[in-house]
């Protein structure tokens, strides 16, 4: 017997769903609620991480090149570096304290 290519469709008749239980469908979406959540807030506040992080990597090479240009505004160009990490750290954490740690 020849064997079939992974490329061919295999055709199927159609079985249309004849059970449907309303109750156990709302069980299932009410038990993967949490676990959604959980999921959408981890994905928020890596996203903010990560764009906390990239936008932290951008001012301190703006600094750097802000430095070699002008050496004496060192001071105030670690300020700003610093103020941006205070800002983008705060944002992150209010994620994890939204409506009282309860997401």
């Amino acid at each position: 017997m020849p064997r079939k290519s992974s490329r061919e469709i295999v055709q199927r008749p159609y079985v249309p769903v004849v059970w449907h239980d309303p109750a156990l469908s709302a069980q299932i979406a009410e038990a993967e609620l949490p676990g959604l959540m959980a999921a959408a807030h981890i994905n928020a506040a890596f996203l903010a991480g990560s764009v906390g992080l990239h936008c932290a990597a951008t001012l301190s090479r703006s600094a750097d090149a802000a430095f070699k240009a002008s050496p004496n505004g060192d001071l105030i160009y670690r300020d700003l570096v610093m103020a941006f990490g205070a800002v983008a750290t705060g944002e992150v954490q209010r994620l994890a304290m939204h409506k009282g740690g309860r997401f």
